[in-house]
């Protein structure tokens, strides 16, 4: 897939949510030296308003943090930022943090210490995906604008012939060159 030049130049939007900030820091400054942008936050509250004010492509969150003992973030995300893909790192795994991770829209389930190149790989995935799914919705709108410009079109020939042979003749050929 190639990338909109007229798009940031990074790779992709990455929103990091952790209290620890050494694991916080390392993982941002590693992703965004493999050409990704980094925003950082260190509790879920933070990571929220982020969310709904800001556009990424991935978020990378921590299980055990202030604002997300049973997973609140992860509910919330899907809400603000529908199909956004999730991955969930702990220091501290257990079998019901697991069971909840199932049960969400997780694409990955990673235990510190990270192994910062299945990370990375991780990552990518998640990002094409986020990708994709941009280029979809915006596929989607131009057609949406498309279908909106030919029924107003056919109104207006259903109206006159003479405004077909001008203004909306014109329109039509551009729409279809489009």
């Amino acid at each position: 897939m190639q990338l909109d030049p007229n798009e940031n130049a990074s790779l992709g939007r990455i929103l990091i949510a952790d209290d620890e900030i050494t694991f916080l820091e390392a993982a941002a400054d590693y992703l965004a030296d493999e050409g990704f942008e980094c925003v950082c936050v260190r509790d879920a509250h933070a990571a929220a308003e982020e969310l709904k004010n800001n556009q990424f492509d991935l978020l990378i969150s921590d299980i055990k943090m202030p604002g997300n003992p049973k997973l609140e973030l992860i509910n919330q995300v899907q809400k603000v930022a529908r199909g956004m893909p999730v991955i969930l790192v702990t220091g501290y795994p257990s079998v019901q943090s697991a069971v909840g991770a199932v049960s969400l829209p997780v694409t990955a389930y990673l235990l510190k210490p990270l192994d910062f190149d299945e990370l990375l790989v991780e990552v990518r995935k998640c990002v094409r995906h986020s990708k994709v799914r941009g280029a979809i919705r915006k596929t989607r709108r131009r057609l949406e604008e498309s279908c909106q410009t030919l029924d107003e079109m056919e109104s207006l020939a259903c109206e006159s012939v003479d405004a077909v042979a001008s203004e909306s003749a014109d329109s039509f050929f551009a729409l279809t060159l489009q």
